[in-house]
């Protein structure tokens, strides 16, 4: 955690280093639930791979708005590109005090989990 290699950890360093690691596994994770919703692996998501991989969702919930908000070139497909544009853009939002950490009390300010 010592970044710049003083032999100190400073608290800059630490929170960087942590940083770090937390946008790494964020990354990891949306291409990973990214690939869950790629059934064909074309590096693109489409209509019915979208509500194939919104199954647990309730089924008379019209999954074509929220997939029309990830799909920002309006081609009718997702890449994993436009789906980290929005998952971040999530993130911004709930981070109300735009530290770069969402607390559950942000997530509880805003009805989210």
């Amino acid at each position: 955690m010592d970044l710049n290699g003083d032999g100190v950890a400073t608290r800059a360093e630490v929170e960087a280093y942590q940083r770090k690691v937390l946008t790494v596994a964020a990354a990891e994770r949306a291409r990973a639930d990214f690939a869950k919703l790629d059934a064909d692996r074309n590096g693109q998501v489409s209509l019915p791979e979208f509500t194939r991989g919104s199954a647990s969702l309730p089924k008379s919930l019209d999954v074509s708005g929220p997939m029309s908000k990830l799909d920002a070139n309006k081609d009718g497909k997702i890449t994993l590109v436009e789906y980290r544009i929005l998952t971040l853009a999530n993130f911004d939002r709930l981070d109300l005090d735009k530290d770069g950490i969402v607390t559950k009390v942000e997530r509880s300010a805003l009805g989210s989990r």
